[in-house]
């Protein structure tokens, strides 16, 4: 390409926007700026639903780390009542009901 050509087409494309669109159109990059705006929208909607997934998640945790105090709460009682049965089993029927 001649430096004289080439000196056009830049000023063309700098001063002529029907020349500049034109030009744009045959490279295809309107078609890659509309598909990287949909790839852009598109990781922004899977962001934000991993966000709220995360947040779910964080809340299931919440509830489990609940269910297993309960349970050992659960747990703690039952042992206190299989300590109370043993003693009543074993003739210990005033320790168990608190020394009477």
């Amino acid at each position: 390409m001649s430096e004289n050509l080439r000196s056009e087409f830049l000023r063309l494309l700098r001063e002529d926007e029907e020349f500049r669109l034109a030009v744009i159109g045959l490279l295809g990059i309107a078609d890659i700026q509309s598909s990287i705006r949909e790839l852009v929208n598109a990781v922004n909607e899977l962001t934000k639903t991993v966000q709220r997934l995360a947040e779910g998640q964080d809340k299931l945790w919440q509830e489990v780390r609940a269910l297993r105090e309960d349970q050992n709460k659960l747990w703690q009682e039952n042992n206190k009542i299989w300590q109370e049965i043993r003693a009543l089993r074993e003739g210990g029927a005033g320790e168990a009901l608190g020394g009477e």
